[in-house]
């Protein structure tokens, strides 16, 4: 057993393992080459500030650092802006920077309650990528049947949401509730960041967030240096 392990990390050195939704449950889609972080062409401030951030949350005396606080060690972004402007390849090249694996996960056809069991079997050391987060349809206002108690979790009022769909207040329970797993990166993405619901976004769900814009003229010339250098 020890050998298949020691084996299995000689393999997996300098590679990025990508794990998907499959037949309710994640399943490793691939493993791919790292992603430099520098093949990301993007505003390199903001990308430094991403990496830094990162760097912090992973060190290894951040988490006494939250719990001597009494906050939930884990960490959240939200990626927003146009189609194509690099959301989701900066998430897959940050998983690689830090050797990380990625949890990636489309929120439509999922339930409360499966959503609930997918992250309780997340690993502590990951990153979860919800890949556009308005497109499910949930999140563009508040319910009327639910209210955040002090706690932070989501409390219904009346009957639950039909079964096989997923709620809002499902959503943020499984963010920062009970079944939330600590140490993980999460990283939301979405093209309408105006048609998220505000509770999905305050402070202590997402800690930053970033705005992806249209490549300018220093970026362009950037990304042809780096195609054709």
């Amino acid at each position: 057993m020890e050998e298949c392990r020691v084996e299995y990390l000689r393999l997996s050195k300098g590679k990025t393992s990508i794990f998907e939704y499959y037949n309710n449950g994640w399943k490793r889609t691939i493993t791919r080459d790292i992603r430099p972080i520098e093949t990301v062409v993007m505003n390199e401030d903001t990308k430094q500030m991403i990496l830094a951030d990162i760097r912090s949350f992973l060190d290894s005396t951040a988490r006494l650092w939250y719990v001597i606080r009494g906050l939930p060690y884990w960490r959240g972004y939200l990626l927003y802006g146009r189609p194509g402007t690099g959301k989701s390849s900066l998430s897959m090249s940050v998983a690689g920077c830090f050797g990380l694996d990625i949890y990636v996960l489309r929120l439509a056809g999922i339930n409360d309650g499966r959503l609930s069991a997918l992250f309780a079997e997340l690993p502590q050391r990951c990153v979860v990528l919800l890949e556009d987060v308005d497109a499910v349809g949930i999140t563009q206002s508040r319910e009327a049947d639910a209210e955040e108690s002090d706690s932070g979790l989501e409390v219904s009022r009346s009957s639950p949401k039909p079964r096989g769909t997923l709620s809002l207040s499902g959503l943020l329970n499984v963010l920062d509730g009970v079944a939330s797993q600590e140490g993980r990166v999460l990283i939301m993405t979405t093209n309408h960041r105006e048609h998220l619901d505000k509770a999905l976004i305050r402070p202590g769900r997402i800690d930053k967030e970033i705005e992806f814009q249209l490549a300018d003229a220093e970026v362009i010339i950037k990304l042809f240096c780096t195609v054709f250098e």
